[in-house]
């Protein structure tokens, strides 16, 4: 918990700092699979590694696109020292687009997250 702390804090402060423009997401890669198979090993990855996958969904009722939230309860911890907007920033995103027979896959960038939502508060 206290590693979850220092570690936003510390993004926090150096994000306070940069000037540069982060990307809201990552490229994580493109699989040769189908989408639901990706989203079921991410799935089955997140709650492995400690995290609550929080809901599912495919945008627009498409089944090309679809997202995954999830969060931890160390994240909620260290987050919610901000009443009015904490639990927002505990939760991350995972994307998946079937393009074919790939998959690309990309992830909501935790350090946009937390600067777009604290960084005024500091």
């Amino acid at each position: 918990m206290k590693k979850i702390s220092l570690l936003v804090l510390l993004l926090i402060g150096i994000m306070g700092y940069s000037q540069e423009k982060i990307s809201p997401y990552y490229k994580l890669g493109k699989i040769s699979t189908d989408i639901e198979s990706l989203a079921s090993n991410v799935k089955e990855a997140l709650t492995s590694a400690g995290f609550n996958v929080i809901g599912e969904y495919h945008p627009e009722g498409n089944s090309n696109l679809y997202v995954m939230a999830y969060t931890s309860d160390e994240l909620i911890d260290a987050v919610s020292i901000y009443a009015d907007r904490g639990l927002h920033a505990a939760t991350l995103k995972v994307a998946l687009v079937q393009d074919g027979d790939h998959v690309k896959f990309s992830m909501l960038n935790p350090d946009y997250q937390f600067q777009s939502i604290f960084i005024y508060r500091l």
